[in-house]
């Protein structure tokens, strides 16, 4: 019978990709996953994933516009973002620089709400809406 390795692997937000570490270092921000890699089969027998939660959060509201606004610039602390858009028509949000009713991420329509993804996309993120009424509530953490 092999003996099963144990595999530590941490993100590392500054390289955006997995480091393999002797021992599991939590710092803020840092995801470790933990596995028992088999080595007579190389298949995986579990897996422990351990996150850093955000310390903190910014609220901020952004009045909607019909043509593209800035809802959060690039921010490489960001863990996290949610959006309300408290108005009645659709916003466009783009994870990027400049939406548009054809280059978008996701269509939020009037009293929609979205969470960013984890991990979190930590660059610009703009917008813009069918109609300039309203505003985006959002609360970014980090």
């Amino acid at each position: 019978m092999q003996r099963a390795n144990v595999l530590n692997l941490v993100w590392d937000t500054s390289l955006l990709d997995w480091v393999r570490m002797s021992q599991p270092i939590l710092n803020a921000g840092s995801v470790v996953v933990s596995g028992a890699v088999d080595q007579g089969t190389g298949g995986v027998s579990a897996w422990l994933v351990v996150e850093s939660r955000p310390a903190t959060s910014s609220v901020t509201s952004v009045a909607a516009s019909a043509g593209n606004v800035t809802l959060l610039a690039s921010n490489p602390s960001r863990r996290g973002a949610t959006f309300f858009n408290d108005s009645t028509s659709a916003a466009y949000v783009k994870f990027g620089a400049t939406a548009s009713t054809s280059s978008f991420t996701v269509k939020m329509f009037g009293a929609g709400y979205f969470e960013m993804p984890t991990p979190a996309y930590t660059g610009i993120v703009d917008a813009l809406w069918d109609t300039g009424t309203g505003n985006m509530r959002i609360t970014e953490m980090t």
